[in-house]
C-alpha cells in the first residue's frame, strides 16, 4: 500500500466527500419529486364519497382534552392520534361506521355514526378509576406511526413507582426507558442516546424550560400532580422540535375540571403539595393552580438550633403552576399558564473575631408565562398560535471577613438567560394520506452568562461578560406524515433555522425523514435520519467543587452545534397488549463546547466564559431492546441498552477521543406493574410495583492532586471559599462502580372520588451503597478521596387526599 503524501490525502478525502454531498443532494431532489408526485396525485384523485370527521376527546368526568388519545375506525382499523390538544381529524368513505375512542387510563368506546358530510364529534371517555368491572388497556406506543424511540408515560404510572422519598418524579421513571442515561446515583439529570443533559429540550405546555431539576439534581422541578402527559422523543426527531440536538421531553399541564371544583393535597417525607381546580364557567372555563414546597429547610434549622454549632446550612425549594382555560366559542379556545420554580440554599458560619457570622447564599430558578390561542379553520385545519416568555436566573452571593483588612469582603455572582418568543403552528389533513404540519416562530433571547461583583470599604470591581447581550433566532418547519401504502408510512420534513449574533449568522437547512413498513400483522420495520442544530450551550463544571454551569449563546468565535442521527429499527406488537422492539442508532455532532477542567468560577476582570472552553467534536452508537406488556393485570416492561458515547478536542487528551460523563455501556431495567383483583366492599384500589435498574458506572473527572488558586490582586487576596484547584490529568479518567437498585411501592388508590390514598415505598431494598458524592479530604496532611452513598435504603410513605 502506498501512503499518499499529507496534502494529497486531503485532497483526495475532500473529493469523497463532495462526491458524497452531490450523491446525497441528488437523492434529496428525486425523493423531493416524488413527494411533490405523490401529493399531486393524492390531491387529484381525493374527490367524492369521502368525508372527515373531526372534533376533540375529553375525559368525560372533568371534561379535559386528552392529547394523544386514539381514535379508528372498527372494520377498516384506519385511525389517528390526537394532537397535543385532543384534537383529531379522521378522513372515512361515505357510510355508516363504528368509531373506537382509547386513552392510557380509560375504558375503550365505541360509538356508530352515519357519514353523510363532514361531522364535528366530542368523544368522552370514561376514567378506569369510575369502573368496576371493565378491563382498562393501555394503548400500544406508536405502533402504527413512522416514529421511533418515542415512549409516553401517564402520572398514574410515574405515580406508582417507587421514588426517593415519597417524590413521585416524572425524570427518575424515564431513566427506566431504553435509550435514556442517568447520571450520579439518584441524581434526575440524563443523556439521551448519548447527547449532554443541555441537548435534550423539555417543554411544558410547549414552554422551554432551562432549569429543571431542584435538590442539585435529586428531584425534578414538576410536580406530577400537575401534569396530564409525559412524551419522550429520542429516535425520529419531526421537523416541528428544534433548537436542541439529542431529544424532547414534551409534558403537558391538565386543563382543570370543567364540572365541578376538587383537590388534592400531597404530603411526603420531604415536602408537601396542594391541587386546586374548578369550572370558572361551567362546560367553558376552568382552572388548575398547584403549588409544591419542600420543608427540608425547617427541619435543618432545627437540627442545628439543638445541635448548638457555630455554622448551620440551609436549603429550600418551590414550584408553583397555574392554568386557565376558556372555550371562546366550539371553534376557539384560550390558555394562559404560568410556572414558577426556585432552589434556595445557603451556610453560614461564626469568625473568629465575633464579627457578623460568614454566609453563602445560591439562588436559582425559572419563571415562564405564556397565552395560546387554539383555532379550528375548517374540519381538516387547525392552528395553535403561542406567545411566551421564559428566563432562568442563577444568583450566587458571599460575604466574608477579611482579617488583614480588617473588613468584610463580598461577592457577587449573576446570570440569566431570557427567552421571549412568539410562534404558530398549523395542523392540515389535506387528504386521508397527507397530515401536515407546519409553522415557524421567532425568538429573542438575552444571555448574561457572568456578572460578578467584588467589593469591600475601600474597593468595588464589577465585571460583566462580553458575551452579554441579546441574540435572535427565525425558524420555519413543514411535515408531511404521508400514507404511501397500505403498509408503507413517511414522515419527512425540513426545518430552516437562522441565528442572528453580533457579528455572524449562522444559517442551517435541517431534513429529516423517517419512514415504516407493515412488514406483517403487528411487525414493523422502521428508519430515520435527523439533522439537528443548536444555538445555545451548558457550560458545566464537572470538577469536584462549587457548581458553575452557565447558559451561554452561539457567538461569533463558538458556533452553533450541530448533530446528525441515524436511526434503523423492528418491532412486533400483539392484540394481547405485548410488543417487541429493537433499535439501533448512530449520532455524530460537531463543535460541541465544553468547560475546561479546574476553571475558576469567578474571572477575572475582562475575561469572558469563551477563553475557557475547548470545542470539539462527539458521537455515539448504541442498541436499544424492549419487551413491554400493556394490557391485563400485570403490566410492565422489560429493556436493555449497549451503547457508547465519546467527545474528543483538539486541545484536551492530545486530540484522542475519550469517554462522555453519561457513558454507561451495559443499562437493564425492569417495571413490573401488578394489580390486584376487586372485591366488593373494598376501599381501596390496589396495585405493586417493582423496579430493578442496573448500569455500568458513568465517568467523572477526579483529580490527582489540588493546588492553591492565584489570589484576588484587588481584593487583598480574597479566596472565596476554595479550598485548592484540582490537578485534572485528563478528562473522564475515573469510571464509576456498577450502579443497581431494587425498589418496591405498594399503592392503596381510593375507590370514590373522595378520600385517601397511600404510597409504601422502598427505595433501593437491598441497600447497595451506588456512591452518590465524591469528595476530597484532607487526613494527615494528605488528600484522600472518598465516595458517600446518600441513598443507601430509603423507606417512605406518601399520603394523598382528594376533594
Amino acid at each position: 500500500t502506498r501512503v499518499l503524501p499529507t496534502w494529497k490525502n486531503a485532497f483526495f478525502t475532500r473529493k469523497k466527500k463532495n462526491i458524497l454531498m452531490t450523491y446525497t443532494i441528488d437523492a434529496m431532489r428525486k425523493a423531493w419529486m416524488l413527494w411533490l408526485a405523490g401529493m399531486m396525485v393524492a390531491v387529484a384523485t381525493f374527490g367524492q364519497g369521502k368525508h372527515t370527521v373531526y372534533g376533540y376527546v375529553e375525559d368525560a368526568a372533568s371534561g379535559e382534552r386528552l392529547p394523544g388519545a386514539t381514535i379508528h375506525e372498527r372494520d377498516s382499523r384506519q385511525g389517528v392520534a390526537a394532537n397535543g390538544y385532543g384534537f383529531f381529524v379522521l378522513v372515512l368513505p361515505e357510510g355508516r361506521h363504528v368509531l373506537r375512542a382509547n386513552h392510557v387510563g380509560y375504558a375503550l368506546t365505541e360509538m356508530e355514526i352515519e357519514l353523510t358530510s363532514d361531522t364535528m364529534l366530542t368523544v368522552k371517555l370514561v376514567p378506569g378509576c369510575l369502573l368496576d368491572s371493565v378491563d382498562v388497556r393501555g394503548t400500544r406506543p406508536r405502533a402504527a406511526g413512522p416514529s421511533l424511540g418515542s415512549y409516553s408515560l401517564s402520572p398514574g404510572q410515574v405515580r406508582g413507582m417507587a421514588s426517593v422519598l415519597g417524590e413521585a418524579d416524572v425524570f427518575k421513571a424515564l431513566q427506566f426507558l431504553p435509550g435514556v442515561n442517568g447520571g450520579q446515583e439518584g441524581m434526575a439529570g440524563f443523556s439521551v442516546r448519548g447527547g449532554s443533559p443541555d441537548q435534550t429540550q423539555f417543554l411544558l405546555d410547549g414552554l422551554p424550560v432551562y432549569n429543571v431539576n431542584h435538590a442539585f439534581g435529586y428531584f425534578s422541578a414538576f410536580n406530577g400532580e400537575a401534569l396530564q402527559d409525559v412524551e419522550l422523543h429520542a429516535g425520529s426527531l419531526p421537523a416541528r422540535y428544534g433548537g436542541h440536538l439529542a431529544g424532547v421531553v414534551e409534558m403537558r399541564m391538565r386543563e382543570g375540571n370543567r364540572k365541578r371544583f376538587a383537590g388534592s393535597a400531597h404530603l411526603s417525607p420531604v415536602a408537601g403539595s396542594v391541587v386546586v381546580e374548578g369550572p370558572l364557567k361551567r362546560d367553558r372555563a376552568s382552572f388548575l393552580v398547584s403549588a409544591r414546597r419542600t420543608w427540608l429547610d425547617g427541619v435543618l434549622r432545627l437540627g442545628f438550633l439543638f445541635a448548638d454549632t457555630d455554622y448551620a446550612v440551609g436549603y429550600n425549594f418551590y414550584d408553583l403552576n397555574a392554568k386557565v382555560n376558556w372555550e371562546a366559542g366550539e371553534r376557539d379556545q384560550l390558555f394562559l399558564s404560568f410556572y414558577n420554580g426556585r432552589d434556595s440554599h445557603f451556610g453560614e458560619w461564626e469568625n473568629a473575631y465575633n464579627k457578623k457570622p460568614d454566609r453563602t447564599s445560591f439562588r436559582w430558578g425559572n419563571v415562564s408565562v405564556a397565552a395560546r390561542w387554539n383555532h379550528v379553520f375548517s374540519s381538516r385545519l387547525f392552528s395553535n398560535v403561542t406567545l411566551y416568555y421564559s428566563r432562568f436566573n442563577n444568583n450566587q452571593r458571599m460575604t466574608m471577613f477579611n482579617t488583614e483588612a480588617d473588613e468584610r469582603d463580598e461577592v457577587r455572582v449573576n446570570s440569566h438567560l431570557e427567552d421571549a418568543t412568539l410562534k404558530a403552528d398549523f395542523d392540515w389533513r389535506l387528504t386521508d394520506r397527507h397530515y401536515l404540519r407546519f409553522g415557524g416562530w421567532v425568538s429573542r433571547l438575552h444571555f448574561l452568562p457572568e456578572m460578578s461583583y467584588l467589593g469591600s470599604l475601600q474597593f468595588k470591581s464589577r465585571v460583566r461578560d462580553s458575551t452579554a447581550g441579546a441574540v435572535s433566532v427565525v425558524s420555519l418547519y413543514a411535515e408531511d406524515t404521508w400514507r404511501v401504502t397500505r403498509r408503507l408510512s413517511v414522515n419527512a420534513g425540513l426545518r430552516l433555522d437562522a441565528q442572528f449574533t453580533e457579528g455572524k449568522t449562522y444559517v442551517c437547512l435541517q431534513p429529516r425523514l423517517s419512514a415504516a413498513y407493515m412488514a406483517g400483522r403487528g411487525a414493523m420495520l422502521k428508519a430515520a435520519w435527523a439533522r439537528t442544530q443548536q444555538p445555545v450551550h451548558l457550560l458545566v463544571n464537572t470538577s469536584v467543587g462549587m457548581n458553575a454551569d452557565l447558559w451561554v449563546p452561539a457567538t461569533e468565535r463558538v458556533a452553533p452545534s450541530r448533530g446528525d442521527l441515524w436511526t434503523a429499527g423492528v418491532s412486533r406488537a400483539w392484540e394481547s397488549g405485548w410488543e417487541v422492539s429493537a433499535e439501533g442508532y448512530y449520532r455524530s455532532m460537531s463543535r460541541v463546547a465544553r468547560y475546561r477542567d479546574g476553571v475558576r468560577f469567578v474571572k477575572d476582570k475582562d475575561d469572558s466564559w469563551q477563553e475557557h472552553v475547548d470545542v470539539g467534536d462527539g458521537r455515539a452508537w448504541g442498541v436499544d431492546v424492549m419487551a413491554r406488556k400493556s394490557a391485563g393485570r400485570l403490566t410492565g416492561w422489560v429493556a436493555y441498552s449497549l451503547s457508547k458515547s465519546e467527545r474528543r478536542f483538539a486541545e484536551v487528551n492530545g486530540g484522542s477521543w475519550f469517554p462522555f460523563e453519561y457513558d454507561r455501556r451495559h443499562k437493564a431495567n425492569a417495571v413490573a406493574n401488578y394489580r390486584f383483583p376487586e372485591r366488593q366492599g373494598d376501599r381501596f384500589l390496589k396495585g405493586l410495583t417493582v423496579t430493578f435498574t442496573y448500569a455500568s458506572g458513568n465517568w467523572i473527572s477526579l483529580g490527582k492532586q489540588l493546588y492553591a488558586p492565584a489570589p484576588f490582586p484587588e481584593t487583598g487576596g480574597l479566596n472565596p471559599a476554595f479550598d485548592g484547584l484540582e490537578y485534572i490529568d485528563r478528562p473522564n479518567n475515573v469510571r464509576m462502580p456498577a450502579c443497581h437498585h431494587l425498589d418496591v411501592a405498594y399503592t392503596l388508590d381510593k375507590r370514590k372520588w373522595r378520600g385517601s390514598s397511600w404510597v409504601f415505598a422502598v427505595y433501593n431494598v437491598y441497600a447497595r451503597r451506588n456512591p452518590s458524592v465524591i469528595y476530597h479530604r484532607q487526613v494527615g496532611g494528605m488528600t484522600v478521596t472518598r465516595a458517600w452513598s446518600l441513598l443507601p435504603f430509603v423507606p417512605s410513605v406518601t399520603w394523598v387526599y382528594t376533594f
